[in-house]
């Protein structure tokens, strides 16, 4: 599936999206600042890989796309 797990996408919504310093996320989602950290870093890196890969062929034929 092309998602991100829900600990990074969470991350990324309050930190990145939401501008919420780590420190408030973390108390927040109850764990500690090197954990909100490590869930951003990692959701930025799986989303950059998300967003890199082609888009799936769809099933449409030459015809039915005009």
């Amino acid at each position: 599936a092309r998602r991100l797990p829900r600990a990074e996408r969470t991350a990324l919504q309050l930190c990145v999206w939401g501008e919420v310093p780590y420190a408030e996320a973390a108390e927040v989602l109850g764990v500690e600042v090197g954990s909100v950290r490590a869930r951003v870093s990692r959701g930025r890196s799986r989303l950059a890989r998300l967003l890199a890969e082609p888009e799936p062929a769809t099933h449409l034929t030459t015809e039915e796309s005009r």
